[in-house]
């Protein structure tokens, strides 16, 4: 047998898409075509479809089959003591869990497929920017590679770090998809959308919905903080020098995966702030610190949560800011219920000091948390929150100085 010679099928690979190099074939072709051809030429007069219904669902499906492969490269690697980390061998046919071996290659096989998917989306949308060559190549390339593997190979072994490592890109990837999504639909409508829809109106008279909005943001805000404290203080399940993450059978996480979930939940509903501040066209408080901060809050949510998961070390981040939101939101009530009293709200600048102070009191936090010898709180999670806490003073910071230093000496100035 020369180099140039077709080794013989595995024996054990007579799965559909895998007895024959055909389908496989044909769905490449059939690709190319598309992307290169006959989808442009489809498109030419048409305008791009409206795809973000159909995405999110694609999106989100694609988060949960890699979060699946996952789950199963962790099954099999942790239960499969025939694996060595530097000898990855597939596993032999009457293994115990030969069959997880087989379901998972099969699985991550059958995803490179579907990726190919997002190409289709591409040029419906008539995104033909995004269909660069490395794109063209990277999702020909993997599902090629994945049938002449499987085929010739068998399933798992050796490339079951590769597809480990895909997966969890992927799982990040779709999920800056689908968060982008959401995101994108926010700042369209606040920054264009929504400015072009009012350009013709006059603004809102928004006073009965932010009386409710705001004291509903009040309750909430002020309920989760008060059973937050009464969590971390009084039943004191954690140091407050470690907050780790509670294991999955305590008795008490159910308590730690409600109150984190509420309080993610409550980032998305503060960004009705900022739709209120359009329709009401108050242009002028949708500074850049606004958008960031509204936006940060969400994206990070959902990482922390999906990634480190619920409570631990973000306890104290989560907890002043729902105490800050409490107070901000009393402030929203009063000011946007009585109008002339606005101006003679005194603590209005000094929210804004509070927000510093929840940031500097966070960071110290972390330093502090790093300094615990034996501490199991993720290292990358705290250094991440200490310069996120950072990250914000300096931006509040700036904001404060602009919106409050720097006007009355201007004004002092003037006086001279």
């Amino acid at each position: 047998m020369t180099i140039f010679d077709l080794p013989d099928a595995h024996p054990d690979v007579q799965l559909p898409l895998l007895r024959s190099p055909v389908p496989i074939s044909i769905i490449m072709v059939s690709y190319l075509l598309f992307v290169l051809k006959l989808g442009p030429q489809f498109m030419a007069k048409r305008e791009p479809y409206k795809l973000r219904g159909l995405m999110k669902i694609y999106n989100l499906v694609q988060i949960a089959y890699n979060i699946v492969l996952v789950m199963i490269a962790i099954y099999l690697t942790t239960n499969a003591q025939s694996y060595k980390l530097f000898c990855l061998a597939p596993l032999p046919s009457d293994h115990k869990y030969m069959f997880a071996e087989r379901a998972l290659a099969y699985l991550y096989y059958l995803n490179k497929i579907l990726d190919l998917v997002d190409t289709v989306f591409f040029v419906l949308r008539k995104s033909y920017k995004q269909v660069t060559q490395l794109h063209l190549i990277h999702h020909v390339f993997m599902p090629s590679l994945g049938y002449v593997m499987t085929r010739f190979y068998g399933y798992g072994g050796h490339l079951l770090v590769t597809g480990i490592l895909n997966v969890i890109v992927h799982i990040i990837m779709y999920t800056y998809y689908y968060l982008s999504s959401q995101i994108f639909t926010y700042l369209l409508f606040v920054l264009k959308l929504g400015r072009q829809w009012m350009a013709f109106r006059e603004p809102f008279d928004l006073r009965a919905v932010l009386k409710v909005y705001n004291l509903i943001q009040i309750v909430y805000n002020g309920v989760t903080f008060t059973a937050g404290i009464y969590y971390l203080l009084v039943v004191s399940p954690h140091q407050l020098s470690c907050l780790a993450i509670m294991p999955e059978e305590h008795p008490l996480k159910n308590i730690e995966r409600l109150m984190s979930y509420a309080y993610y939940i409550n980032k998305y509903i503060d960004l009705l702030d900022t739709i209120f501040i359009v329709l009401r066209k108050s242009y002028k408080q949708i500074s850049s610190l606004h958008l960031i901060h509204h936006l940060y809050m969400p994206i990070t949510g959902y990482f922390v949560i999906r990634f480190n998961g619920y409570g631990g070390h973000p306890i104290i981040t989560g907890l002043l800011n729902l105490f800050v939101h409490v107070v901000m939101y009393s402030y929203y009530y009063i000011s946007s219920q009585i109008p002339a009293i606005k101006r003679r709200l005194w603590w209005k600048q000094y929210i804004t000091m509070l927000q510093m102070l929840q940031f500097v009191i966070i960071f110290v936090h972390s330093i502090w948390t790093l300094m615990q010898p034996g501490c199991e709180v993720s290292r990358v999670l705290a250094y991440t929150v200490l310069g996120s806490s950072a990250t914000m003073f300096t931006m509040f910071t700036n904001f404060y100085m602009h919106a409050y230093i720097l006007p009355k000496r201007h004004q002092h100035a003037k006086l001279k």
